[in-house]
């Protein structure tokens, strides 16, 4: 049974009730004055509003409506002729008009299938339409890539200079950053199950350090080589989440890896395929590459040359400027017995300079990149915890 139909078959008894309270409180007696009367008014209705199915119960409920009416009024169950003859006749007249609509009721059933099923098929040809239009735009993309050069791209990439990790990674995203419109877009280097930040176009949300397992994104790409935020949305609970994460390296050997955390464009696929071959080209560059640059300029004491501090101090002053990637430079006065236990308490990327020192102590400037106030209070107070006679001074004298 339809599920409205239970609502006719109410709305069909609602019109007999009314009629019959109407012809009862007010003794019509229609009966007798003519063989019109107005139980037909529902009869005639309901057979043309609703299908034969209701109709045959508009029948029961009108033939039982007048039989109650007139058994109430005579106490009796006698029918004059012409009573009987008019209630038969407009009985059939109401069975053919039923019987008429009923055929209208089933055109417009079919009808209303034969719709749906057309909206459904336009459904299907507009997803269709979709995935088309967006290969299209795909393959537009690629073609405004190959046309805009993409070997002029790793031209470019090849003139990079790579006797320095950090300037080589920064370069490289600045590079990578401009010509695919990614406006957020990161390399960390991989050591350990922990992930530190080398270079980016801005302060990342991820942070300037990970451990492994702490982005579902990038787990995901450690393991894969490639993930996008779309495969694992389900699995994501944090919003620091990348957009796109590509390994740097193979399964045996992890060099790091490339994130996206924001792009102008939104054909992140067609990137995602050229990150990939970018990633297994700086791959080959990073094995290269001299991870240990700052050993040949350390002197003996582990600090190093003024010249060489204030060079990498303009360079972290310009990344500041650029994309507010933080930095953090401060001076203290040690004793030299602590000199050595400092400088192997701060990080290999860390710098020290000296600048004044006498028979007992000595005043350093160390240069601490990727951090900002709040990574510095924390190195502080670890630093003075660990080292005696340690005092931290303002630099604008020095």
């Amino acid at each position: 049974m339809r599920k409205r139909r239970k609502l006719w078959f109410l709305e069909v008894l609602v019109a007999y009730s009314v009629v019959f309270f109407f012809d009862y409180v007010y003794e019509t007696n229609v009966f007798e004055k003519s063989f019109l009367n107005f139980y037909w008014i529902p009869l005639l209705f309901f057979s043309v509003r609703y299908d034969l199915v209701v109709h045959v119960f508009n029948v029961l409920a009108y033939a039982f409506s007048v039989i109650l009416s007139i058994t109430l009024r005579d106490q009796s169950f006698a029918f004059p002729e012409d009573f009987a003859l008019a209630n038969s006749i407009i009985v059939g007249v109401s069975t053919v008009l039923a019987l008429m609509n009923e055929k209208r009721v089933k055109e417009i059933e079919r009808l209303s299938l034969d719709l749906k099923n057309r909206e459904n098929d336009v459904t299907e040809l507009s997803k269709t339409v979709q995935d088309l239009r967006k290969k299209l735009n795909s393959l537009e993309l690629k073609m405004f890539y190959e046309g805009a050069g993409i070997s002029s791209l790793l031209v470019k990439l090849r003139e990079i200079p790579t006797d320095d990790f950090a300037e080589f990674s920064q370069k490289f995203v600045e590079t990578i950053s401009e010509f695919f419109d990614l406006k957020r877009i990161f390399i960390y280097e991989y050591k350990d199950g922990f992930l530190r930040f080398v270079a980016g176009t801005e302060k990342p949300d991820l942070g300037f350090s990970l451990k492994k397992g702490e982005s579902v994104v990038v787990e995901n790409a450690l393991k894969e080589g490639v993930c996008s935020i779309v495969d694992v949305i389900e699995s994501v609970s944090s919003q620091n989440e990348p957009w796109l994460a590509v390994k740097i390296g193979t399964d045996e050997e992890i060099l790091g890896v490339i994130t996206v955390e924001e792009a102008e464009t939104l054909e992140i696929e067609t990137v995602e395929e050229y990150l990939v071959s970018l990633a297994d080209w700086i791959y080959l560059v990073m094995r290269k590459l001299d991870f240990h640059r700052y050993d040949k300029y350390r002197l003996d004491d582990g600090t190093f040359p003024p010249e060489f501090y204030e060079n990498e101090k303009r360079k972290y002053k310009t990344l500041e400027i650029q994309y507010g990637i933080p930095f953090t430079e401060s001076c203290l006065i040690l004793n030299k017995r602590s000199l050595r236990k400092l400088l192997s308490a701060l990080r290999k990327s860390d710098l020290a300079v000296k600048i004044f020192e006498d028979e007992d102590n000595v005043s350093l400037k160390i240069l601490l990149p990727l951090c900002d106030e709040i990574g510095f209070g924390i190195v502080k107070k670890r630093l003075e915890g660990e080292i005696d006679e340690i005092k931290f001074v303002s630099c604008e004298s020095h």
